[in-house]
């Protein structure tokens, strides 16, 4: 499958940092409460996800968001937002890798078998 243009980052993306890119994001370490993602495609932060995504920026309810330690403020993909799903307590350091995408016109977050 060919997903076009991706912008990898390495480290952590401290709080009020933002990211933007117009193909994929792939950040490689942590994404702390506060900073931004915003990719018109999918996004995948292997490490903790604590901030805010977007991700199928311009109304692409194809894309997704996955991560390692899944516990973001807010997430957006396509035209569709979710806030409630941080999860107060510390993430759960045995989860599996959770992928969150658009299902019957709903954002769906999913363990990864």
């Amino acid at each position: 499958i060919e997903e076009g243009k991706t912008h990898f980052y390495r480290g952590t993306l401290r709080s009020g940092s933002k990211i933007e890119s117009d193909g994929n994001v792939v950040v490689l370490g942590d994404v702390n409460p506060s900073s931004i993602i915003k990719a018109r495609g999918n996004v995948i932060v292997l490490g903790h996800l604590n901030g805010t995504v977007y991700a199928g920026l311009g109304g692409d309810d194809r894309a997704f968001i996955g991560a390692v330690h899944f516990n973001p403020i807010q997430i957006t993909i396509g035209m569709k937002t979710i806030t409630d799903i941080q999860n107060e307590t510390r993430v759960d350091k045995k989860s599996k890798f959770k992928v969150a995408s658009i299902k019957n016109q709903e954002i769906v977050v999913e363990e990864l078998i």
